[in-house]
């Protein structure tokens, strides 16, 4: 708890960073005491980290965002890669993926983009729950706190679309809940005799193509969302130390 000289002296140097805040009620109202609620619940799983590497600036959860950005470049070279080894169709596709594991540095490259994914999610997550606690996603930077928010679920999104493209067991279920979603309506029940299940589908490269373009497409809004994200922060990281 912050004693009343060090609050006072804390609220005079917000006070002269930024002048159009009222700080001593923002300090003071309900919902800053949750955030430092939720503050000291983080930094006491923070502190055995702190303990562990000793140095503050090799501290992983002090860089979330940095390393969340460096993921996502593994990802993008690792997913240029992938895709110049990616014919379109059902059977053609998880064919490909089988001969990519086959294969030693396929099975690498793949293993890095796969996981790069999954440690971008988790370490966006950390980012985006620091960045909630410390109250700054309030004011000036009300910015980067909705493209983030944003970016999360664009990246949630093309999680699932990666998923679709091996055209394995996981993709058969998300067929199942696309049946379930577009069969209540004339149109869906026609996308999905046209390009799923009826004879017009054919080899179901058409459907595969649809699902790949998401898939990038939404990796370039993600792109976009970043920049956005970033270009009002005067002194931007893109990169972890």
């Amino acid at each position: 708890m912050t004693s009343s000289p060090e609050k006072k002296q804390l609220i005079d140097s917000l006070s002269e960073r930024n002048p159009s805040v009222d700080w001593k009620t923002r300090l003071d109202s309900p919902s800053r005491r949750l955030l430092n609620f939720f503050e000291s619940i983080s930094l006491r799983f923070e502190a055995p980290v702190n303990w562990l590497i000793h140095d503050p600036r090799f501290n992983p959860l002090y860089h979330t965002g940095t390393i969340t950005i460096f993921l996502l470049v593994v990802i993008l070279l690792t997913g240029v890669y992938l895709t110049m080894f990616y014919p379109f169709g059902f059977t053609a596709s998880y064919h490909a993926v089988s001969e990519i594991e086959a294969n030693f540095t396929g099975r690498i490259i793949r293993a890095m983009h796969r996981y790069a994914s999954d440690a971008a999610v988790i370490f966006a997550l950390l980012h985006g729950w620091r960045t909630f606690f410390q109250d700054r996603f309030r004011g000036p930077r009300w910015l980067a706190w909705v493209t983030g928010v944003g970016m999360a679920f664009v990246v949630w999104i093309i999680g699932i679309t990666g998923y679709w493209l091996i055209w394995d067991n996981r993709a058969q279920i998300l067929n199942q809940s696309l049946f379930n979603i577009l069969g209540n309506f004339k149109g869906g029940q026609a996308f999905i005799v046209d390009y799923l299940v009826g004879e017009a589908a054919g080899t179901g490269w058409v459907f595969m193509m649809i699902v790949i373009l998401l898939h990038l497409g939404l990796s370039a809004l993600t792109a976009f969302f970043l920049w956005t994200h970033l270009k009002r922060m005067s002194r931007a990281k893109w990169l972890p130390p």
